[in-house]
């Protein structure tokens, strides 16, 4: 489908990149991080802008599976097709998706219009069911330098600037790769730093999203070097960077992410604010 067009009973318009500029204005008014949103909007990422037919709702899609849901409620076409998305009615997402929402009166609209397919996270272990939508809760941080703790101990390895080589090989969930375009995109724009042990790259804290002088934490640990305190140390060369370079670093977090919850605090960050974080499973 062209963009600008509406397919077949669907109402929400795919926007042009041409077009993002309302939806742009509203992010402004956004008062926690979204970064991500932002990074599509700004066009470091080819992701996807749904709007109403008057450009007053907006949902942004990155493509590694984040989204905010943006703007008035009150678009009852619109509200269709967004229940239609959330439950993946017509297998439009191929992935899981977190979706964000502002402003907050959305929390009872979206409420009404799943009804009994919208659960809460409980303590039991859950496993995804595509017929029903968790809310769960995002944690925004504020960095305070005067938190921010000497290192107690030196890294076990060597820590690195994140290579275009480093950027091809590290695997994981939340890797350089699927937040830039591309190696050249990463070392140009970019920064992370890797701890080096046994002749590769073990633990990567890398810049998820920049826009201005706001830079984001993403953080991997390969599997078999986990728990181990190897992120506290490429996280810490990260923050110095941000702090000699002029960034302010950003950390968010899921509340039930008791290790990077946990990281954040240790690191000098303070939770602000928290949010709804809807899981949109497949």
């Amino acid at each position: 489908m062209r963009r600008g067009m509406r397919e077949e009973g669907f109402r929400m318009r795919l926007l042009p990149p041409a077009e993002y500029g309302m939806a742009a204005k509203l992010l402004d008014e956004v008062p926690f991080n979204t970064l991500f949103a932002g990074t599509v909007l700004e066009g470091h990422m080819l992701g996807s802008v749904y709007a109403d037919g008057s450009n007053r709702t907006f949902l942004i899609v990155h493509p590694y599976g984040m989204s905010l849901l943006l703007g008035r409620t009150d678009s009852h076409e619109f509200n269709r097709d967004l229940e239609a998305y959330m439950m993946n009615a017509d297998r439009r997402r191929k992935r899981t998706e977190w979706l964000q929402i502002y402003p907050l009166d959305w929390v009872p609209v979206i409420e009404n219009i799943l009804g009994g397919n919208l659960v809460r996270k409980s303590a039991e272990p859950q496993v995804d069911d595509p017929t029903r939508v968790m809310v769960l809760e995002r944690v925004n941080f504020r960095f305070d330098m005067d938190r921010f703790p000497a290192a107690h101990s030196p890294p076990p390895g060597m820590i690195v600037r994140t290579t275009a080589e480093m950027f091809e090989k590290i695997r994981g969930q939340i890797v350089p790769r699927y937040f830039w375009r591309d190696a050249e995109h990463f070392v140009s724009d970019g920064a992370g730093f890797s701890l080096i042990m046994e002749e590769k790259s073990v633990s990567t804290a890398f810049s998820a999203f920049v826009i201005g002088n706001r830079l984001e934490l993403g953080i991997e640990t390969a599997d078999g070097f986990r728990g181990k305190g190897y992120a506290e140390h490429v996280s810490r060369a990260l923050i110095e960077f941000c702090v000699e370079n002029g960034y302010e670093p950003v950390w968010s977090c899921r509340g039930d992410n008791i290790g990077s919850f946990s990281l954040a605090v240790k690191l000098g960050f303070e939770p602000t604010l928290r949010i709804p974080h809807y899981k949109l499973a497949i």
